[in-house]
């Protein structure tokens, strides 16, 4: 499971909003809550739906992702690993506030369709590479006119 990129959970799994934390490092607020299977109780959480600057950091006020939507029960792996060790503090101060486990946390961006969101932004990164092919084309020809014109 360590090399998912996204996850389509079973139609039971929800964020369970009551165990739903924020830990603020700087200006940034980093909300975990953890993805449970339904039950009111789990011998361990290890899903985890995240995000940033979608809580308040002090109640149980997850709102990050598709948190709203009934019909998500999906997630993208979180790639940003400069995020990561913040998401796990967040984790450990969950585990300390509401007497639960995690073995080794998995962190998920709450979506209602992954393949759409992976196509979204694999369609920006596209973009982004044709934008800097042009650019670093584009410099390299005022590059040698200007040397062109000077020889």
């Amino acid at each position: 499971m360590m090399d998912m990129g996204s996850v389509t959970f079973s139609k039971d799994a929800k964020i369970d909003f009551q165990k739903a934390l924020g830990f603020r490092n700087d200006d940034t607020t980093f909300c975990v809550a953890p993805i449970s299977n339904g039950q009111d109780t789990m011998p361990y959480y290890d899903f985890w739906a995240v995000g940033t600057n979608c809580c308040s950091g002090r109640n149980s006020d997850f709102r990050c992702g598709a948190y709203k939507n009934p019909h998500a029960h999906a997630g993208i792996r979180l790639l940003n690993s400069d995020q990561r060790q913040n998401f796990h503090l967040a984790v450990e101060q969950a585990q300390a506030t509401f007497g639960i486990r995690s073995v080794h946390p998995l962190f998920f961006e709450w979506v209602d369709a992954p393949e759409e969101e992976v196509a979204k932004r694999r369609g920006r990164g596209y973009q982004f590479f044709i934008a800097g092919v042009m650019v670093h084309f584009g410099l390299n020809l005022v590059f040698v006119l200007s040397s062109v014109a000077s020889a």
